[in-house]
């Protein structure tokens, strides 16, 4: 018998976007709501290029207040909504008149939510009598039920889902929860609990240097292969192994499952990525979404298996789905002791690696 989804009990499809063209592309493929961040001029003179990592920077971010209007009035105008993100480890009282400048700015300009991790930015905010929802970031680091009764209490109306929770603990969660929860379904890892890591934020001579070296084939200091060495005689054990194992992990193959939980919202990785990619991957979870919706799991397993060999998130991209992610068992919420970088590669996927990385010289 087919069972057959009402469109009200189906996940909302959120997808990352750094500009105007990238919101019209992946309205256009079918997201359902979009999030991301905007420059804030009056940050420059005070974190200086690399924002200190408060922000992911402006390739990151869409470029002027003006356009985050344009992106707001055309999703809107197509009934999807547009998420502000606002993630600050911390706020100074130098910073405090600039970052009402900035939320001010751009609720004005009419964004719907605001996605927020500090508490103390939430305060601010309700001082500032914005009434938004607000929802709580990953970097929140919510692994349980009692952090979201926690947060919604201080006022969040979503949460969002660590990403090392593995299944069986995401449904016990699903269970208590008393706020709607969105979990990421596609995009890079994270070998840290979210808002931990120093790689990223606090970049060191030797990580610029290390990520601009022939070795990185990304600016991610976690996908770096590392050298390690034994703390004690110091010899090598392991060469050119990504350890902190930061590649994409994928959730095509989980959607049933998540979608049974009721789970609100899927969130795609990816503000920092390109308008190909951010549109590619919300048709893909929109296809298999859809097919589940009516009913069709035959159709959408036969898709899974076409698509892992037909399917590239850009035109730049060297590797499939079966290549970045399936080979190699990068499963979004696996158990939290699986290490995807100790499954073998194939000969071919690991020599289009290797030319990715440029080892090989023609």
């Amino acid at each position: 018998m087919t069972t057959v989804i009402e469109e009200n009990n189906l996940p909302k499809i959120l997808s990352p976007i750094n500009s105007y063209e990238g919101a019209v592309a992946v309205v256009g493929a079918g997201t359902d709501e979009i999030y991301c961040g905007a420059v804030m001029p009056e940050f420059k003179h005070f974190l200086g290029s690399d924002y200190l990592g408060v922000f992911r920077g402006p390739m990151c971010e869409i470029p002027t207040y003006e356009e985050l209007g344009r992106v707001v009035k055309y999703a809107n105008h197509h009934n999807v909504k547009v998420f502000l993100t606002l993630n600050s480890a911390f706020i100074t009282e130098s910073m405090e008149k600039d970052l009402k400048t900035h939320i001010k700015t751009c609720v004005d300009q009419g964004v719907n939510a605001l996605i927020v991790e500090n508490l103390g930015l939430i305060s601010m905010i309700k001082r500032m009598g914005v009434e938004l929802p607000l929802i709580a970031s990953m970097y929140n680091i919510v692994l349980n039920s009692d952090t979201i009764e926690f947060l919604r209490k201080k006022g969040y109306s979503r949460a969002v889902l660590e990403c090392h929770l593995t299944l069986p603990e995401i449904a016990e969660i699903m269970e208590h929860s008393t706020l709607p929860i969105e979990v990421f379904i596609h995009g890079g890892g994270c070998s840290n609990m979210q808002r931990l890591c120093m790689l990223l934020h606090f970049k060191s001579k030797e990580m610029v240097q290390a990520t601009a070296s022939e070795k990185s084939w990304t600016k991610q200091p976690c996908n770096i292969p590392f050298d390690i060495y034994d703390f004690e005689d110091g010899q090598l054990m392991a060469k050119d192994t990504p350890v902190l194992d930061s590649q994409t992990m994928c959730a095509v193959c989980l959607i049933p499952s998540l979608i049974k939980m009721g789970i609100y919202g899927f969130k795609i990785t990816g503000r920092c990525e390109g308008i190909a990619y951010q549109k590619n991957i919300t048709l893909l979870y929109r296809r298999l979404i859809d097919q589940i919706a009516r009913g069709e799991l035959q159709s959408y397993k036969e898709t899974i298996d076409l698509l892992r060999k037909d399917f590239y998130p850009s035109v730049s991209s060297s590797k499939n789905l079966w290549e970045s992610c399936c080979e190699s068992k990068r499963c979004q919420y696996p158990r939290l002791t699986h290490t995807p970088y100790k499954s073998p590669m194939s000969w071919h996927t690991w020599t289009k690696t290797q030319f990715k990385r440029g080892r090989f010289e023609i």
